[in-house]
Formats: C-alpha cells, sequence, structure tokens
C-alpha cells in the first residue's frame, strides 16, 4: 500500500540529475537523507522523502537554491509521459497532460493550466502538506526547463509566482528564471507569452504524443505501489479509447478471476461500469479543454462510434453540448 503522500519518483530522480550535473554528490545527499538509493527505483515515493533528499542538500551545500537542480535535466531524464508532453501540439497542451493525470502524478500538488495573464502552468499544495519554496522553485524550474525544449527562443517567460514570503536569496530565482517573480501569491506558477503558449510546437507529433500516453499509463496500472482504485482508473484511461472495455479484460490485466476482481470494488462501494463512466466524463473535460483535439478525435479517443452520440452523453452528464463546454472555458 503507498503511503498517504506520494509523487512519481522519476520527478525525485530527473532533479537529482540536476544536482549531479550541477557538482553536487548525490550518494552523500541521499545517505545525510537516510533514503536508500535502491528505493528511488521503484515507481512512487512519499513526500517526506522528498523533502529529506532537498532538505540534506540544502544542509551541505549550505542555501543551496533547489532550481539548480534542473540544470542539464534533459527529456531522457523523463519517463514516457514526458514524451507526450514534449511532442504534444502546444505548451498548453503539453502541460494539460499533466493536469489530466494530476492523481497518477501526485496527490500533493493540485496542477492549474489556463490562459490565465497569457497562460500559465503552476500548482497548489493541497491542505495538510507542506512543501520548502526551494522544492517549489525546483518543480517550477523544471516546468520551465521542459517548456524551452517544447518551444526554444526567448520571450517565453512573462512572469513567475510564488505562494512564499519573499527569501532573503529573491534575486537568485529571478537571475535563474529570467523573469519577475511575485511573492505571496495565490499559486505557485510559469507565466507564459500568450503567443507561443499556444503555438503550435515544431516536435508536435499527434501520433507519438499518444503513443506514449497510452505506455505510460499501461506501466502505471502495473505499480503495486499504487492504491488499487487509482490502478484500475489508470487501467480503464490506457484502454478508454478501444470502446467496450469489458469486467474480464480488466480481471485477466490484474491477473485475478472475476470473482475476486469484482469483491475488491465491491470493498470500495463502486461497480466497474460507475468507473468506465467516471473515466470517461472526467476524460471527456480534459480533452475538450485541450485546443489540439475535435468533438470529433475526442468522441473517437473516448471510445465512441461517432461524434453525435458523444455529443449526446456529454450533454447528458454536464447540461452542456461540447461546443458550448468549450466556449465556456474562453
Amino acid at each position: 500500500m503507498m503511503a498517504k503522500s506520494y509523487i512519481l519518483t522519476s520527478w525525485v530522480n530527473a532533479l537529482l540529475s540536476g544536482l549531479k550535473n550541477d557538482g553536487c554528490d548525490i550518494d552523500k545527499i541521499l545517505i545525510h537523507a537516510g533514503v536508500a538509493a535502491d528505493s528511488l527505483d521503484q515507481g512512487y515515493c512519499s513526500l517526506s522523502k522528498l523533502q529529506q533528499v532537498f532538505d540534506s542538500a540544502q544542509l551541505i551545500y549550505g542555501d543551496y537554491l533547489g532550481v539548480s537542480s534542473n540544470k542539464g535535466v534533459t527529456p531522457s531524464s523523463f519517463q514516457s509521459l514526458s514524451i507526450s508532453i514534449l511532442t504534444s501540439k502546444n505548451l498548453y497542451d503539453g502541460f494539460s497532460l499533466l493536469a489530466k493525470h494530476n492523481q497518477i502524478i501526485t496527490n500533493v500538488l493540485d496542477f492549474v493550466v489556463d490562459d490565465k495573464q497569457g497562460g500559465r502552468f503552476g500548482f497548489y499544495i493541497e491542505d495538510g502538506y507542506e512543501i520548502s519554496l526551494p522544492l517549489v522553485g525546483a518543480v517550477l524550474g523544471r516546468a520551465m526547463r521542459t517548456a524551452s525544449f517544447i518551444q526554444p527562443g526567448s520571450f517565453l517567460i512573462t512572469h513567475i509566482s510564488f505562494a512564499y514570503s519573499r527569501p532573503e536569496n529573491a534575486d537568485s530565482y529571478e537571475k535563474y528564471f529570467g523573469a519577475t517573480i511575485e511573492w505571496e501569491a495565490e499559486v505557485n506558477a510559469v507565466y507564459f507569452n500568450n503567443s507561443i503558449f499556444f503555438s503550435d510546437s515544431i516536435h508536435a507529433n499527434e501520433q507519438l504524443c499518444q503513443s506514449a500516453e497510452k505506455s505510460w499509463l499501461k506501466e502505471v496500472s502495473t505499480s503495486q505501489q499504487l492504491d488499487f482504485m487509482q490502478r484500475v482508473k489508470t487501467y480503464i484511461s490506457s484502454h478508454i479509447s478501444e470502446g467496450r472495455i469489458t469486467v474480464q479484460s480488466a480481471a485477466d490485466h490484474f491477473d485475478m478471476s472475476v470473482r475476486t476482481f469484482q469483491r475488491r470494488l465491491d470493498d470500495s462501494q463502486i461497480s466497474f461500469s460507475d468507473l468506465v463512466l467516471g473515466v470517461r466524463r472526467d476524460e471527456s473535460k480534459a480533452l475538450l479543454s485541450c485546443r489540439a483535439s475535435t468533438v470529433t478525435e475526442t468522441a473517437y479517443s473516448l471510445g465512441f462510434s461517432d461524434a453525435a452520440s458523444f455529443s449526446r452523453a456529454f450533454k447528458r452528464w454536464f447540461g452542456l453540448s461540447p461546443e458550448q463546454y468549450r466556449k465556456s472555458l474562453c
């Protein structure tokens, strides 16, 4: 069973690789943190483990700026979901994948992607959790570097916001991000130039984007660290475009009999059909929020036979047509 808080370990490893490239002794940091290196080979880790690593880095190397942990980080540092992000149509659609799969990635951060002040990617920290400013800076720094792979060039970032008081080394943050920073803001976020945030990426590859996303979902659905219900939802997400998903196929995937599989669902007081419906409903909104997807493409992605069937179902779910919902986002 996973710890109360969870986050993809690949994020930790990517940030650690940045620290290593900046001259830090990773083994020394992990020993000081009391974190076994092989524990970072697992799919997920707790927030406390991630924070321990960053606290140790600061104690060993002084007032170490968390954003520096992104130096030298490349796409090869990431899992296949990042490949999907990097091959998205534009920055907005790429970061929207993080919001779409928020609960699979972590239950600590609540991602935000919208067109406010030009366009932004950021996050709120869930109630009950505390994250240090250097670590938050590291997460936003990684987002900035990911964006620079998708849209290389100048005038990418307009400003940064932190939901923290201004620290003594605030100038170091401004130097790293190369942008004005708003302190004591509502949300931790990177704000982008509007024309760039929605511009087509030269790396866009729809087929690779969808393939990498499905590959990642299939990988995650096998992780024993994830809560069983989340694993089932992830399995459904990876097969939703196939149309009718059966209890038998799901049970086979988890190497269970149908009876055992259904009993596990009964323990959570939910049916398999309700889970499929829930995933389809949630993903319909996420896909319609993605500007690269047409209503027809969204319908096929969710396993509907045509756009009309999807439109009727969407209006039944939310009281709006897909087109009306999309206009409400503007």
